[in-house]
């Protein structure tokens, strides 16, 4: 009976020592990730004002937002990082707005670069609750191409800076190392987010600097 509350005793302090492990490993690592993703905040503006009939242009086509982006955990649940994506739109004025007097179609490039804030909630094994907060810059470039050459003394593209945000309540990464991870969210990288990432420690680089 001894020996098994001893076995009892030692394998919870194995679980404890292994938990502890656990939530302080992400403390010093390097996560960086690529992803596409779906419906980001420029298309759901557009779609809105689409519905309200006020758009001056109608989207009907785009590439998935791609992004890259690297993060730095600071503390055991708190990372810091850059962000950097890019995404095209395309579509053609609206004709009930503008009618037939200025018929275009149009190509826009978008490329935002933010500052995010990665706050994990729950940290297992294989599995990571996370949110994401960000907050960024998009730069615009909108070619215009029109049906006639008559009307080509219009512009002929323009450009645009204005400030981005992301907000993800919901992020869910699988794996260790290397992982996938998929995240719910409303911004520049889109309603639905998913790429995988691969983490790595930066606290042997650090002590082999340092001399120790």
């Amino acid at each position: 009976m001894s020996n098994n509350l001893k076995h009892s005793f030692l394998l919870g302090l194995t679980l404890i020592a292994c938990l502890t492990a656990n939530a302080q490993t992400l403390q010093s690592q390097v996560l960086c990730s690529g992803s596409m993703g779906y419906a980001s905040g420029v298309q759901m503006l557009n779609y809105l004002s689409a519905q309200a009939k006020n758009n001056d242009r109608i989207e009907t086509a785009a590439t998935p937002n791609y992004f890259m982006s690297c993060s730095y955990f600071v503390r055991p649940h708190l990372a810091l990082g850059l962000t950097v994506g890019m995404q095209s739109l395309s579509g053609h004025s609206n004709p009930d707005r503008l009618g037939a007097s200025s018929p275009y179609s149009y190509n826009q490039d978008y490329l935002t670069i933010g500052a995010e804030a990665v706050v994990v909630h729950r940290q297992r094994k294989y599995l990571q609750l996370y949110t994401v907060y960000g907050l960024a810059f998009s730069y615009a470039k909108t070619r215009f191409n029109y049906s006639y050459p008559t009307y080509n003394d219009g512009p002929q593209f323009k450009t645009a800076y204005y400030p981005n945000i992301q907000f993800t309540p919901f992020g869910l990464r699988v794996g260790r190392a290397l992982s996938g991870f998929l995240e719910v969210g409303v911004g520049y990288k889109g309603f639905l987010n998913a790429g995988i990432s691969y983490s790595i420690s930066a606290r042997e680089d650090v002590k082999e600097v340092g001399g120790e």
